[in-house]
């Protein structure tokens, strides 16, 4: 069966697919946050049986090591909670519970970073005055609160374009090779991030 996967691969079979540069775009995030002066970056981790997530992981991690931070285990937070309102919810309550600085956070995926916000207000902070925060999947604008999110934009339509093109290349050529075409993806800079009130 003629088949390609979008935003998904497999690492136990060749198969067509597109997927986005999960690593290099989490690294531009959080290179983005160093830039306006943070060093307390945290991550809001997803499953690991996600390899897009895990891959968004290490570019938070080696982002942290190129800039000479480290790495600080009270800095990664894993996933404690899944779907809509929770996902995102419960681990921010969990890292701010630690009492330790942090004025930055990486969400893994915009809607686990648009559900982090709400526990950073009921604790009395304000975004991005006293912590900042980046997703990751630019999702429609209409969707985010105030303030806007900052993120990384994965070109979703683009991703479906090429899709429908490869798809109909392998009826065409039902034999031939599967390939990975990795999209390239830019960080869209908006409200929820700034440059930190008090030094770190």
């Amino acid at each position: 069966m003629p088949l390609v996967t979008v935003d998904n691969q497999s690492d136990l079979q060749a198969l067509n697919s597109v997927v986005v540069d999960n690593y290099r775009g989490a690294y531009l995030a959080t290179r983005h946050l160093i830039e306006q002066g943070h060093r307390r970056i945290a991550i809001i981790q997803g499953p690991r049986k996600y390899k897009s997530l895990t891959e968004r992981y290490h570019g938070y991690l080696n982002a942290m090591m190129d800039a000479g931070l480290g790495i600080e285990l009270a800095l990664v937070q894993r996933p404690l909670s899944s779907g809509i309102p929770n996902k995102g919810y419960r681990e921010m309550k969990a890292l701010l519970a630690q009492g330790k600085p942090r004025t930055a956070v990486f969400a893994v995926s915009d809607r686990t970073a648009l559900g982090a916000i709400p526990a950073i207000i009921e604790a009395g902070l304000r975004v991005p005055q006293d912590i900042s925060i980046v997703g990751f999947d630019d999702m429609p604008p209409e969707v985010y609160p105030t303030p806007t999110l900052t993120t990384v934009s994965n070109e979703r339509l683009a991703m479906g374009h090429i899709a429908m093109q490869r798809l109909h290349s392998i009826i065409q050529t039902p034999h031939a090779t599967p390939v990975q075409i990795v999209m390239p993806c830019k960080l869209v800079a908006r409200d929820s991030s700034a440059a930190p009130q008090t030094t770190d």
